[in-house]
Order: structure tokens, then sequence, then C-alpha cells
């Protein structure tokens, strides 16, 4: 799977929706889209869904 390739919802890790509510967290909190998406593609390497 390359990293343009992302799974359908039903196959992705448990946590995913936990995920999704940290990022709406996150905007409330002003934490800007570059970091928090530094964030998640570290976490996305850390699960193997994306190679460094």
């Amino acid at each position: 799977m390359t990293e343009q390739e992302l799974p359908p919802a039903a196959e992705l890790p448990e946590g995913v929706q936990a995920d999704a509510a940290a990022l709406v967290i996150a905007r409330e909190l002003g934490i800007v889209e570059q970091t928090f998406g530094n964030w998640v593609r570290s976490e996305w390497i850390d699960r193997g869904f994306a190679k460094r």
C-alpha cells in the first residue's frame, strides 16, 4: 500500500475515530494544520501506513 492508497474506513485500525476527534480538538485549540499534519504523518508511519 502506498502513502496515497489509504485503506477503506472499515479496514482502519482501532482508534481512528479518536484520532478524528483529536483533529477537531486541535483545531479548536488553535493548533496549526502543519503541526497537526506532522503528528498525523508520524502516527501513520508508526502504524505502517506510510513511509518516512
